[in-house]
Order: C-alpha cells, then structure tokens, then sequence
C-alpha cells in the first residue's frame, strides 16, 4: 500500500503536477491574507502556466541529453517527449481561452511576467546562455512573482513592506528548495552536463549554505510571528521551512528513501493548512 502510494506520488512529481498544486494554493494563500478575492480562472490560468514552464524545461533537458538520462524524471521525458510536446500545445491553447476570462489587470501584471520569462528562455536557449550562476534564483524569483501575480492584480490597498517580505520570503524558500535539489542531484547533473549552483561551489559548500538558509529562515519567521498581522502567515512558512530543514538535515535517510523531492515540493501544500484554519 505504501509503495503503490510513493509510486502515485512520484510519477505526480515527476509530472510536476505536486508544484502547480503548490503554487495555486500558495496564490490562494496570499490572497487571504490580502483579503482579495481570487477567480478560479486565475488560479487555473496559474497552474496551466507553471506546468507549461516546467515541462518545456524538462523536455529540453531530456532533448539535451545524448543518451538515456541518469534521473527517472529526464528519462520520463524522453521516452513519451512527444505525448507531452502535444499535451503541452494543447494546454497552451486552453491557457491561452482563460487570458479572455480573467480581470484585465490580471492579463496586464501576467503579460509583464511573461516577457521577463520569455526574456530569460531566450538568453537561456536561444543565445546558449549557461544558467550555472543564475537558474535556481532566476526560477525561484519567477516562482514567488507568479503566486502572487493574481492576488497583487486585484489587491486595491497599497504596496506596503508586509508585501515586499512575503515575496522575498516565499523567494527564499523557492530557491532553497531548488538548491536543495540540486544538492541531491550533483552526481546525475555532473553526468548528464546540467549546470546547477551545487556544482559550481561544490558539494560541501552547497550544503553548508543551505543549512544556514534554514536556519536563517527559521529565526525570521520565529521573530516575525510575535507581530500580529504577520502571524498566521509565519506560522505556515515556519512549518514549511521546518519540513524542508528535515530533508536538508537528514540527507541521508531521504536519499535512502528517493522521496527527498516529493517531500520538498510538498512544503508548498503546506498553506492548505493555513485556508482550511481561516
């Protein structure tokens, strides 16, 4: 029952469709605390985009690689590269049908994201650009402006700094999550030639740096929660940050288990906790 259930889990992940969850719900999260109300086009829209993003990453990786790819997720994309090349013209066009159903200030803040994203394929594939320095911070800045793209959209208050560390907070955590993975992944990257921020500064380093962005994480949220209008929102990122310190403190049980990025993505399903509260 356990393995059928990992199994179901894993081929989730591997469809990245546990990281669209976690960025619809995380947006939905925002947008209560914003006290703004979502439509569900919004959220759809969210999700289509993020799944598209990830997949074409993921299938021009796999195309990258020569031969068969050293991780379950690369191969998954070699083998049926051409099932999810036309899944993926087909949500692009179902995408494209909700850009007509949303506010008009959602499509605005969207089309500016979208250029940036663009922007960055561009230098990223087109020109050959290598993405060793700025990948895993360039998605993680990408990943915090699109969970709170719908809310800010229609968000009638002003621009204030409780904002501003949200998004760094949630762009924090993104981009330990990416290094995370990147950590774990070190030895399949180095054989399949994918950059990464691990293997730039190395193994060890990368480890220490992640360990230090726990902790320091841990003692911002800590800290924030004693401020009331801040509370209910560093409570939720303090038991993320907590769940994800489990799988960078006990590397070696979640290597052992291969469960390390089902558990990692996860940590964004955690403000599940906080909508049900309130």
């Amino acid at each position: 029952m356990v393995k059928s259930i990992l199994c179901v889990l894993k081929y989730l992940n591997i469809l990245s469709l546990d990281v669209v969850a976690g960025a619809c719900i995380s947006s939905y999260f925002i947008a209560d605390l914003l006290n703004v109300q979502l439509y569900w086009e919004s959220i759809a829209l969210l999700g289509l985009t993020v799944w598209l993003i990830y997949t074409f990453d993921h299938l021009n990786d796999a195309k990258q690689v020569g031969c068969l790819a050293s991780t379950s997720r690369h191969r998954f994309h070699q083998v049926y590269f051409k099932e999810l090349t036309l899944t993926s013209i087909a949500v692009l066009f179902f995408a494209a049908f909700l850009m007509f159903q949303v506010p008009v200030s959602t499509v605005v803040w969207g089309a500016a994201l979208a250029c940036l994203v663009i922007a960055y394929f561009f230098m990223l594939f087109l020109m050959k650009l290598k993405a060793v320095y700025h990948k895993e911070i360039m998605i993680a800045l990408l990943y915090a402006a699109g969970i709170m793209l719908a809310p800010l959209s229609v968000f009638k208050g002003a621009l204030n700094m409780n904002i501003l560390l949200i998004f760094s907070q949630f762009t924090l955590l993104a981009f330990t999550n990416l290094l995370t993975f990147a950590v774990f992944e070190i030895h399949s990257d180095e054989k399949d030639d994918f950059p990464s921020l691990a293997r730039l500064i190395g193994e060890g380093r990368a480890i220490l740096l992640l360990r230090i962005f726990i902790v320091i994480q841990l003692l911002i949220t800590l800290t924030l929660c004693f401020q009331p209008d801040l509370r209910s929102l560093e409570e939720i990122l303090a038991l993320m940050v907590a769940l994800l310190g489990g799988v960078v403190f006990l590397r070696t049980y979640f290597i052992k288990m291969e469960v390390y990025r089902i558990v990692g993505d996860a940590i964004f399903l955690v403000p599940l906790i906080g909508i049900l509260v309130n």
